[in-house]
């Protein structure tokens, strides 16, 4: 179990969420959830394996470059090596728990797991600058009390003992907390098959390192596979990548006369300006993800959604009975559905993180019940999904995939629903985003199989609709 939290982060003055495969931010325009959904990519590209060095970065660069293996600890590591273990007869033949390391084993272990945690701090910092296209200072949340806003990240794993904060100061992120209660319980294994023990043994630098990837101490179990981000804006994005590719290219070919200037895009529009560009039409199988798909082609797009190379260019078209278009040739509704049909069909995979701003932008409410459908449908294929959503017709649409779980089979199928759009309460989380003049705050929302999410949010206004209806019959005219 993960949860991540923030502070003074943006609109947010605060917020704590445990991802579960589906995780749903519920409120209105401004309220932060694109903001803390961010934050979440801004982790796990920090975190994950992929891209582009992942977990490896902390690790490359020689003294005084290597952030973690520095000089000294590898002297102070070599000694404690030899003094714990002489020879090879003494090294351990098994996995060995660090608390039964000698004693200055351990306070070496400890050293290196917080100077990692140091260099992934500021790794996110990186990230964050890169995603959000602007400087730290400037999300740090500006309320009444300018001076006491603190911008703070975390992120935490009770199940075993990780906590590991982080904040803004002088424009930077940094290690706030570190702390790994458990650490001393976890069991590793430093024997490897490909090298002699001798080398494990007389190299602090690779011993270290062994020890670093067998504990895995940011595995943060969702935030550490490959996730993708898709932006509300990414229809505008997708129709106009060409014209953004085709404006630097034209600069770069000035480079040799000219200064160039290379204009500055957050990080999310890069991502997916990339990913179209450098997309390979390779579909790996997976029979749960083709229903997915054929089922957003068929039933909500009505038609095939692909790309060809036009004069060696990637290009978007869109086929049904009618012909072939090009993505600004067909209706809004199309063009938003696009870019997520891509992804499931060249980039998503089960056992990844997929987060969707917005689903139910520029669609209708029957549309947005069936795209609903298609989330439910990934949860079942083992593709985690986090949503932002402020659509009563989407969480309504949720809320009856979750009652399901409550229906036999035979009434499921009588009202045309497949088992594989079935939500379990378990696995879905959501959390209601509340602005106010001092921030937003965020609350959780229990899921059951009775009432699904709570849809209070819409209700008040659905409320004030009616009532002022009824008062408007009612006035003199």
């Amino acid at each position: 179990m993960t949860r991540v939290a923030v502070k003074d982060f943006g609109p947010i003055s605060r917020a704590s969420i445990e991802l579960k495969p589906l995780t749903v931010f519920i409120g209105p325009n401004n309220s932060g959830k694109s903001y803390l959904a961010l934050a979440v990519y801004c982790l796990s590209r920090t975190l994950s394996s992929e891209p582009p060095l992942g977990r490896m970065r902390p690790f490359l660069g020689g003294w005084p470059g290597n952030r973690v293996l520095t000089e000294g600890l590898m002297k102070q590591t070599e000694a404690e090596i030899k003094k714990a273990w002489p020879n090879a007869r003494s090294f351990p033949r098994g996995p060995i728990k660090v608390g039964e390391m000698s004693n200055g084993l351990r306070e070496v272990v400890a050293k290196a797991t917080g100077r990692l945690a140091n260099a992934y701090s500021s790794d996110f910092g990186r990230e964050v600058v890169r995603c959000y296209g602007t400087e730290i200072a400037s999300l740090v949340r500006r309320g009444k009390a300018l001076d006491a806003a603190q911008l703070e990240v975390g992120l935490s794993q009770p199940t075993n003992g990780l906590v590991w904060e982080m904040q803004a100061t002088d424009g930077r992120i940094s290690t706030k907390r570190w702390e790994d209660s458990g650490l001393s319980e976890r069991e590793i294994d430093l024997r490897d098959q490909r090298l002699p023990l001798r080398e494990l043994i007389e190299d602090p630098a690779y011993f270290l390192m062994r020890v670093m990837f067998e504990l895995d101490i940011l595995n943060s179990g969702e935030l550490t596979r490959t996730t993708h981000y898709m932006p509300a804006s990414r229809s505008g994005i997708l129709l106009g990548h060409k014209t953004l590719a085709g404006l630097i290219v034209g600069q770069a070919s000035r480079a040799w006369v000219d200064p160039i200037e290379i204009p500055r895009l957050p990080g999310v529009i890069t991502d997916l300006v990339q990913a179209i560009l450098l997309l390979e039409r390779i579909r790996p199988p997976s029979d749960e993800l083709e229903k997915v798909i054929s089922f957003l082609e068929g039933d909500v797009t009505r038609g095939i959604v692909d790309m060809e190379q036009v004069a060696e260019y990637p290009e978007v078209f869109y086929k049904n009975e009618h012909g072939k278009f090009l993505l600004h040739q067909v209706s809004s509704m199309v063009s938003e559905v696009a870019p997520i049909v891509l992804y499931l069909k060249y980039l998503v995979r089960p056992g990844h993180l997929f987060i969707i701003e917005e689903p139910e932008s520029h669609i209708d409410a029957e549309n947005q019940r069936k795209l609903a459908r298609a989330i439910a449908m990934l949860i079942n294929a083992n593709v985690k999904v986090l949503i932002t959503t402020h659509s009563d017709y989407f969480v309504n649409q949720l809320n009856n995939l979750l009652l399901l779980s409550r229906v036999k089979s035979q009434s499921r199928s009588a009202r045309r629903y497949r088992s594989s759009e079935v939500l379990e309460p378990s696995c879905v989380a959501a959390y209601l985003f509340d602005p106010s003049d001092n921030g937003s705050r965020m609350s959780k929302l229990e899921v059951t199989a009775e009432e699904g999410i709570p849809t209070f949010p819409f209700t008040d206004s659905h409320s004030a609709l009616y009532n002022e209806a009824i008062a408007l019959e009612h006035a003199p005219s």
